[in-house]
């Protein structure tokens, strides 16, 4: 196959069995010894990092009362493994969709762009940005649910504020 030595090949049919399936995460989708043996293959393989979120039960919704009453009572849910991206989407990427697709820049509200995360975009946006990103990796992307997003964003705890505990530290929050 193209003089790939042979543990190239099956590391690359590995991973095109694996991957669609989302067992795997690391740098750029891979855990780092995959890409590491990729490395010097001359395979390449895009997308943005992604983490695992194990398979399993957590609470949704507001364990304090002090939340909406949409939110309330908390319950249980559980959700099977998925792959979460590991940093948001910054201007940068989303504006390259946009020159692709002849889509309208979004607003960075005077706060920049580059490497920033992308503001200003609607839900429908974001989902054609999952789809063209589906497109370019051949890997399917999509937004979260709410339930993975409060999974992925309580940090596997259940019963506390916030993934370090119930009080809020400076050291651990980037907060105004």
């Amino acid at each position: 196959m193209n003089g790939l030595p042979i543990q190239a090949v099956f590391i690359l049919l590995f991973l095109l069995i694996l991957l669609p399936a989302g067992v795997l995460a690391g740098r750029d989708g891979l855990p780092p010894e995959i890409a590491e043996k990729l490395k010097n293959t001359g395979l390449v393989v895009t997308g943005p990092d992604m983490v695992p979120i194990p398979a399993g039960e957590f609470l949704m919704g507001d364990n304090f009362g002090e939340g909406r009453e949409f939110e309330r009572p908390s319950h249980k849910v559980y959700l099977r493994e998925y792959l979460i991206g590991k940093y948001e989407v910054t201007f940068q990427e989303y504006d390259k969709f946009c020159a692709e697709t002849g889509r309208k820049k979004s607003s960075d509200s005077g706060w920049g762009r580059g490497k920033r995360p992308v503001i200003n975009v609607s839900w429908f946006d974001a989902a054609e940005y999952c789809k063209w990103l589906s497109g370019k990796t051949g890997r399917k992307y999509m937004l979260p649910t709410e339930a993975q997003w409060e999974k992925a964003a309580r940090g596997g705890k259940n019963g506390l504020r916030y993934p370090w505990g119930n009080k809020l530290d400076v050291k651990a929050a980037n907060y105004g």
